[in-house]
């Protein structure tokens, strides 16, 4: 296990703050944070907090920081089927049926799928993925993304980032960065080369049978997560970006059940 010195810096570099920056979100004097990155003192629970905070670690690296400077965690994992994380799978597949004709889909931090609903099902299962799957497979899978995904290129590049952006975020995640580092050698990605276009958001081409599908997207996150069940749970809605999808995914609708969770 890394030092509390270790990690201390690393999330400050992450956060690109100076030493200065940092004791003032903190109201704390930079003399002391510069003690703490070199080991010359030892944070008290309360200090560790403070810096977590300010530095907007998540929670369970804020365990890791508080057992480096030998302290119990306080950030727990509640069990699956507990009331607290029951109400919250209720919200997050309210949110995903409600969104129907239009597909929605939730994933964990991992990026392994959680739920779908029935028009997300119609877009993933037709490139075998489901509840439990990862969407990293797909996103690591050229021949599979660009089977789902007319215009992989410029989504794939897109998704590179985000994966980058999210595992920079939340100090590193291995898996994200195997990801990313992957979807870097895939020459259809690598290819791409980005164009100022009008368009206001990047839209997907989806393929479903004989229909194309341009979908935009937007990303959901609960506030104030204190569980690290929950720690970088997402939800993905998509949405037509334009009338003659839009007028698709209604007709899709049609012959899909009417729940998919």
């Amino acid at each position: 296990m890394d030092s509390f010195s270790q990690l201390l810096r690393r999330w400050r570099s992450s956060r690109r703050l100076s030493q200065s920056s940092l004791a003032s979100e903190a109201d704390v004097s930079a003399r002391h944070v510069s003690f703490l990155e070199s080991a010359r003192a030892q944070p008290s629970r309360d200090m560790v907090l403070t810096l977590a905070e300010a530095l907007d670690v998540p929670a369970p690296e804020r365990n890791q920081m508080l057992l480096s400077a030998g302290f119990a965690p306080v950030y727990q994992r509640d069990k699956a089927d507990s009331e607290h994380l029951s109400q919250v799978s209720a919200a997050a597949l309210r949110i995903l049926e409600r969104h129907a004709p239009y597909p929605a889909i939730s994933f964990d931090q991992d990026w392994t799928i959680k739920a779908l609903n029935a028009p997300a099902k119609a877009l993933f299962e037709r490139v075998g993925l489901s509840v439990g799957d990862s969407l990293l497979s797909l996103c690591t899978n050229a021949t599979l993304a660009a089977e789902l995904i007319e215009n992989w290129g410029e989504v794939g590049q897109h998704i590179q980032h985000r994966l980058r952006a999210q595992s920079r975020n939340a100090g590193g995640l291995p898996k994200l960065d195997r990801a990313a580092n992957l979807m870097g050698k895939d020459p259809v990605i690598a290819g791409f080369a980005s164009a100022i276009t009008e368009a206001p958001m990047i839209s997907g081409i989806y393929r479903v049978g004989e229909m194309r599908l341009p979908l935009f997207s937007a990303l959901l996150s609960f506030s104030g997560v204190e569980d690290n069940t929950l720690s970088g749970d997402q939800i993905e809605l998509f949405f037509p970006a334009t009338l003659e999808a839009q007028a698709m995914l209604e007709e899709l609708a049609q012959s899909l059940p009417e729940s998919g969770s």
